[in-house]
């Protein structure tokens, strides 16, 4: 069946193409109509857009991205709902997924993999250094752009420094992909960016 937003205006945005997908949005090409260039257009699934929990979630990730300054984090543009639907408009990146390019390539090189991974590691030190934790550090999540930049995304379950110790999650039950969490998130107890250092070294 046809996804009826493709070549759809979403608010200012035209929708182009779908890039990816998850289990509570899918990101899209578009185009902000009235800033004129390509963007990343992230749309809260509609079975979630009525739901506070997710909305709150997902307007979350937005201000928590938002509010973080580092080349390697990737850059947030705008957060809105139109027709019923939530959106994040954020950077366009033109390359792939590092888990895209893991199960074309296969294994990096010891040196490739450094590359890789030292500016996530740099981005991750000043969000932990601004009171953010990501928790859902992993290859999809890791972006390999046509210039050679490395970034990360994702920040839908990260808990910012804006929440003031709230918490989304009940006590004792955890978010996160199984095979790169810590082992403080699979006992649902306290993250911290040791959890995240955790993640990307299992990457």
């Amino acid at each position: 069946m046809p996804d009826p937003l493709i070549s759809r205006r979403l608010g200012r945005y035209d929708v182009k193409q779908e890039i990816g997908r998850g289990g509570m949005a899918r990101v899209y090409r578009a185009v902000d109509t009235l800033l004129q260039r390509t963007v990343a257009l992230k749309i809260l699934a509609p079975q979630f857009s009525n739901d506070p929990e997710f909305a709150h979630r997902f307007e979350r990730e937005a201000v928590t991205a938002a509010n973080l300054r580092h080349p390697a984090i990737i850059t947030i543009f705008d957060v809105g709902e139109a027709e019923g639907l939530r959106y994040i408009a954020m950077e366009y990146i033109g390359g792939s997924a590092l888990s895209t390019a893991l199960t074309e390539h296969g294994a990096f090189s010891l040196p490739l993999t450094v590359a890789v991974l030292r500016p996530i590691a740099d981005a991750l030190d000043a969000a932990h250094r601004s009171n953010a934790v990501h928790r859902d550090i992993k290859p999809q999540n890791i972006l390999l752009d046509t210039d050679g930049r490395v970034l990360l995304t994702d920040f839908g379950i990260a808990i910012g420094p804006q929440q003031g110790g709230e918490r989304l999650t009940r006590a004792g039950s955890f978010m996160g992909t199984p095979e790169y969490l810590a082992p403080e998130q699979v006992q649902g107890q306290q993250v911290t960016g040791a959890s995240d250092r955790y993640a990307l070294g299992v990457v």
